[in-house]
């Protein structure tokens, strides 16, 4: 009888710690964000690719979009780390980042989350149109994959400011729903 209830409380402890442990895998420490992301899709016509750096608790997304002929750089903006509730450390139980930008014609909040169970990041992307262009205002979801250089160096994404001008004078062209739309260029 002892045998018994010691084995049952055994189970029960097992049972209690592998829920506790599973709770706990489901959510990833800031770090686990960082690092460069390249869009899984090469042939993508939104966001190719996301170079994320965390320091401590304070995270930074520098976003590039399919530009032609080189992906347009969105920049570096700040962004917030989800966790599962108010009292939880960020730094070790964020489930998501979300970063805003502001395009001048868009703006556009990006939902970062790492894919459970895998080593890979889905970025959701809400596009609001500020422009009246008359388009909708939509969401797109990118797959992301983890990318490093020779000896664990990160690569530097083929990049030109989104605002460049080319050779020719012309402003550097976006894709955007399919079509190619010329972007305004700096002025100084």
């Amino acid at each position: 009888m002892k045998k018994a209830a010691m084995k049952m409380i055994t189970a029960g402890f097992a049972v209690m710690f592998l829920m506790l442990c599973s709770s706990v895998t489901g959510f990833a420490q800031t770090a686990q964000f960082d690092g460069l992301w390249k869009n899984v899709d090469p042939l993508t016509r939104g966001i190719t690719t996301l170079k994320i750096d965390v320091t401590g608790a304070t995270v930074k997304v520098r976003a590039f979009g399919k530009c032609h002929p080189t992906d347009c750089d969105w920049g570096v903006e700040g962004a917030y780390a989800y966790s599962p509730n108010v009292s939880s450390n960020p730094i070790i139980s964020a489930r998501a980042l979300t970063v805003f930008y502001d395009q001048g014609f868009a703006e556009r909040i990006l939902v970062i989350r790492r894919i459970a169970g895998t080593l890979l990041l889905r970025a959701d992307v809400y596009t609001h149109f500020k422009d009246h262009s008359g388009r909708s205002d939509y969401n797109d979801t990118y797959i992301f994959r983890e990318v490093a250089g020779i000896d664990g160096a990160v690569a530097a994404p083929e990049q030109a400011d989104a605002n460049d001008e080319q050779p020719d004078g012309q402003a550097r062209a976006m894709v955007m729903d399919n079509k190619e739309v010329a972007r305004p260029t700096k002025r100084n």
